[in-house]
């Protein structure tokens, strides 16, 4: 059984591996959520219903402000 008698125990070293922080893993999670939702606002911005949206918030606001504001 060679590389467990070196100052790690077989259960420290599984330990390590499974926390996300000190495996990596978190960082590599967070960088791939970044660029996917990088990706999806990309895609919301030549979305024709965004568009339409943004227009009708500018067109009527009032009525925009009274449905989002209720009073």
């Amino acid at each position: 059984m060679r590389g467990y008698h070196s100052g790690q125990s077989r259960d420290s070293k599984y330990r390590k591996i499974m926390n996300a922080k000190q495996s990596g893993l978190l960082t590599l999670m967070v960088a791939d959520f970044k660029l996917s939702l990088n990706d999806y606002l990309n895609e919301l911005v030549t979305s024709p219903y965004l568009l339409t949206l943004l227009l009708s918030t500018r067109i009527i606001p009032d009525l925009v402000r009274s449905y989002t504001c209720p009073q």
